[in-house]
């Protein structure tokens, strides 16, 4: 095979007449190199290896071989070590299956005494020892617990087969709050505009509509084996809401309406209203602009 080469040393006399007959029997020399008045090496393609014994055979040469070499020798070692060659292939696909699966993980830094709750972001995440490192969102995992109070920075990265989660105070007096583990509930009858649930479960989704005091986002995850686990809710829902607001007032003109939505954004605290539609009405004699108003309700959870 072209590109493996077997190594000789030569001693004897009149090593030019062996070379002349290596030649003559079609063996190619390289790296021919005489070392010693009565020595010489060099190396020939490795299937003249046997052929050179065989001419030399009996002679008064000494031959030794060094070693084998070339580029593609490892192919030929391993052809003729069939059982090196299985070991090798079992212990690189071992080495790689290694690589696929997150086999521990180290919570470290000033934050490290939320250790309890980033195991709980990681349990809502199904991220747990033989969990697939293809399957780790390290953006959203950093998201979550950035909004554990008083944390600066957290990165989230991979270590060989370890996941490296470094939490950075702050502001160093920060604690863990005593959470309460409670749904986060409607405020208001709505529609929901969006959810967006770091922690905790949704129980309704955009489009729905709910009414006050329902359960948006429940105090709770199910693990891959669907057993319930309790936790505290971090999360945050847009409601679009309906309220009537009534504003004293003997006419209804375009002065009116405009003191009558003021009115009613200062009954509302402030929030933005999306619409309005404006009635006359009375009630015990006494005349009012009925405010119908659409308004965005934002409910945090955490």
């Amino acid at each position: 095979m072209k590109g493996v080469y077997s190594y000789f040393k030569f001693t004897g006399r009149n090593l030019e007449k062996a070379v002349s007959k290596m030649q003559r029997n079609a063996i190619n020399l390289y790296k021919l190199r005489k070392t010693a008045p009565n020595n010489m090496n060099f190396c020939c393609e490795i299937k003249d290896e046997l052929k050179i014994f065989a001419i030399f055979e009996g002679s008064c040469y000494n031959i030794e071989k060094l070693k084998n070499g070339g580029l593609l020798y490892p192919v030929v070692f391993l052809k003729r070590n069939t059982g090196i060659l299985i070991g090798l292939i079992i212990f690189l696909a071992a080495m790689y299956i290694n690589t696929l699966f997150l086999y521990d993980i180290n919570i470290s830094g000033s934050g490290s005494f939320y250790s309890n709750e980033i195991n709980e972001i990681l349990q809502a995440n199904n991220i747990k020892t033989f969990s697939m490192f293809k399957d780790l969102d390290y953006d959203k995992l950093e998201n979550q617990i950035m909004t554990l109070e008083g944390i600066e920075f957290v990165t989230a990265k991979r270590n060989g087969s370890r996941l490296e989660i470094e939490v950075r105070l702050g502001n160093t007096n920060a604690t863990p709050k005593n959470r309460v583990y409670a749904d986060l509930t409607a405020v208001c009858n709505g529609e929901v505009l969006s959810i967006s649930v770091i922690r905790g479960t949704a129980l309704v989704k955009t489009g729905d509509n709910v009414t006050e005091g329902q359960s948006l986002i429940g105090a709770y995850y199910l693990t891959l084996s669907e057993e319930r686990i309790d936790t505290f809710v971090i999360g945050r829902i847009e409601l679009k809401c309906n309220k009537k607001i009534l504003f004293p007032s003997e006419t209804l003109d375009d002065s009116t309406k405009t003191d009558a939505l003021a009115y009613a954004k200062v009954v509302l605290d402030g929030k933005e209203i999306l619409s309005s539609n404006f009635t006359e009405v009375t009630e015990n004699g006494i005349k009012y602009i009925e405010v119908d108003c659409y308004y965005t309700e934002l409910i945090n959870g955490g």
